[in-house]
């Protein structure tokens, strides 16, 4: 906290009346945050088999019910009543009260600033307040599978699998009246409720060309897999994904496969209900600015665009605007989109995997991938909107209508408000400019993983006959080699985003496994690499600027009971320890998303088949 503390004049020193107060305050509000989670999910799945024109055919049916639900709760300050609390005077018997009698009547009791722990019990309790914000997220689910093969090939069974999958989505978030109200020192917090659902058919294919009996030199296996989905969301409408592969083994040892897809995101629900509410927004850039008309990505299309916006608002093609928007805030909307599509990715994946026989139990993998996504959702800022709408050639209306500036006849003579952004006082539509999300962007993503198996069989080696069982280690690695995103599509805010936090260079899980019998032990080391905080930041205005490389530890315990004098199958206990050496986060970093906040917990299960 930082207050101007005014002096009463000094005859000595006439210009020193003024200094600052700084504080941390961390003795006003108890670090007592708290979160509270509950998570239910039912389970329901059929199925069968049954043979037909001399074949066997699979079937099942599954229902899915979830229901995630809890709370975050958080001690704050009502800024108000800390400003009441800190405007005291003397009362006529000389005892420190609050300037405000209406405060006072409130129950307002004086903040001593000065020293830590010298605020009273009374003031903490007339300036604190609790955010607090439930949440409730439900999924249900119904599915229906059939498939089998089809007919024989010289390669094998020409196999196949058609589906029907019926989903669900409801999400509730209700801040509490404080958090609403934003009285805080936090912005105010809207609740959010919304629902969608989902209706889709697939169908899959497996095509055996070349192998088994049927195979020749350099055409030992050649199998064509394709897959196609229908989906009908109740917002965003309809839309398809599609992929093929192809799987070629040149010789035993070697498999190389490639594959080329078509899939996409809906919208989620935050991006589609948010509520409206109220902001303040400037823009770093207006292009219709006089200073920015000649300038931008394409500056033929910005003065074009801008000229006719000025003729169309009365003004003269040439008009010399100086942009207000650039210098102040107006006010305006953010919301979420419902009319917003489905982001589109087209992908392609080209690897090998190669096991030697010379080396039993081992394979090594690469796969290099590939991705092109259009039409993301971007959560798109006034400069980013006015970028949109005036350096393209055709802009879009629809981001064009999200501000309005001040016409000739509007400004009833004020000509310091035309070819102004309007805020929501002065807007025709008593909105002003509305912020939110838009689909505008694309992503380019490319990056290859390798890993490595290998397992042994213990009982094969007499030295280690007493211990018995089996080890297996599994190790990948990941690598980003371009991840570059342009929010508003135009490609000169393209960013290079690889090898920062949350999308570091570098990632790799080593999995070792023991099982004997009913015992399952795992340990998982999960390495994130170096990252940067910016690939545009320098010493010279961030520091530090990187964060050192970060190791999770692992370990899960399970075992199968055996059941063969009960009337139940495949009961299974385990025993989870996530972050087993409690590593905390790399300085300098929130973690969230990315890096374990919670450290070391605990997780137990029982699951049982009847």
């Amino acid at each position: 906290m930082s207050q101007p503390v005014d002096l009463p004049a000094d005859p000595n020193n006439p210009g020193e009346r003024l200094f600052w107060l700084h504080r941390g305050s961390t003795d006003l509000v108890e670090p007592n945050n708290y979160a509270e989670s509950d998570t239910a999910r039912l389970v329901l799945n059929l199925n069968g088999d049954f043979d037909a024109i001399g074949r066997t055919f699979f079937w099942n049916v599954a229902a899915n019910h979830g229901r995630n639900e809890g709370f975050f709760q958080q001690d704050n300050i009502v800024q108000s009543r800390f400003l009441q609390a800190i405007n005291v005077d003397r009362a006529a018997n000389g005892d420190i009260q609050c300037a405000d009698a209406t405060a006072r009547a409130a129950g307002c009791a004086p903040l001593n600033l000065f020293g830590k722990g010298a605020r009273s019990q009374a003031a903490l309790d007339y300036i604190g307040t609790t955010f607090r914000q439930d949440y409730t997220i439900k999924q249900t689910t119904y599915e229906a599978n059939f498939g089998g093969d089809l007919f024989d090939l010289p390669a094998g069974a020409v196999a196949f699998n058609l589906g029907y999958e019926y989903r669900k989505e409801e999400s509730e978030f209700q801040p509490n009246d404080a958090s609403r109200l934003g009285i805080g020192r936090t912005a105010a917090i809207s609740p959010l409720k919304g629902e969608y659902d989902t209706s889709e058919w697939y169908a899959e294919v497996s095509l055996p060309i070349f192998g088994g009996d049927f195979s020749f030199p350099m055409l030992r296996e050649l199998t064509l897999d394709g897959s196609y989905r229908s989906v009908d969301n109740s917002v965003s409408g309809k839309d398809k994904s599609w992929a093929t592969a192809l799987r070629w083994r040149p010789i035993n040892d070697l498999l190389v496969r490639g594959s080329l897809s078509r899939s996409f995101r809906a919208p989620a629900i935050t991006e589609l209900f948010t509520p409206v509410s109220t902001s303040f927004v400037s823009a770093t850039v207006d292009p219709c600015d006089y200073r920015n008309l000649n300038s931008g990505p394409n500056p033929a299309a910005r003065k074009a665009n801008c000229q006719a916006e000025f003729v169309r608002l009365g003004l003269p093609a040439d008009y010399q605007l100086t942009s207000n928007i650039q210098a102040a805030t107006q006010r305006g909307t953010t919301s979420g989109n419902p009319n917003l599509k489905n982001e589109i990715a087209d992908q392609q994946t080209y690897g090998l995997v190669y096991q030697p026989s010379f080396i039993p139990n081992l394979a090594v993998s690469f796969d290099w991938v590939k991705v092109d996504l259009s039409d993301a959702i971007s959560n798109f800022t006034l400069t980013s909107i006015l970028t949109v709408c005036y350096d393209v050639p055709n802009p879009d209306p629809a981001v064009c209508g999200r501000f309005q500036r001040g016409d000739k006849d509007l400004m009833n003579g004020d000509s310091s408000l035309a070819g102004q952004i309007l805020g929501a006082d002065l807007a025709p539509n008593g909105v002003g400019p509305q912020t939110g999300f838009i689909n505008a962007g694309y992503l380019n993503f490319s990056g290859w993983s390798g890993g490595v198996e290998y397992s042994l069989n213990l009982d094969d080696y007499q030295s280690l006959a007493g211990l018995g069982g089996r080890i297996s280690w599994d190790f990948d690695l990941f690598r980003t080699e371009t991840y570059e995103l342009s929010v508003t599509g135009l490609g000169f805010d393209l960013v290079n985003s690889a090898n920062t936090i949350g999308l570091a260079e570098t990632k790799w899980n080593l999995n070792t496994a023991y099982t004997r019998g009913g015992l399952g032990l795992l340990w998982t080391v999960r390495y994130t690499g170096e990252s940067k905080f910016s690939n545009t930041t320098t010493i010279e205005n961030y520091a530090p600027l990187t964060v050192d490389a970060y190791y999770v530890n692992d370990l899960s315990v399970a075992y199968r009971f055996d059941t063969d004098r009960m009337n139940l199958k495949d009961v299974t206990a385990r025993l989870q320890v996530r972050n087993v050496f409690d590593a905390e986060p790399p300085f300098g970093t929130t973690g969230i998303g990315v890096y374990d906040l919670i450290g070391r917990y605990y997780q137990v299960g029982l699951t049982a088949r009847f």
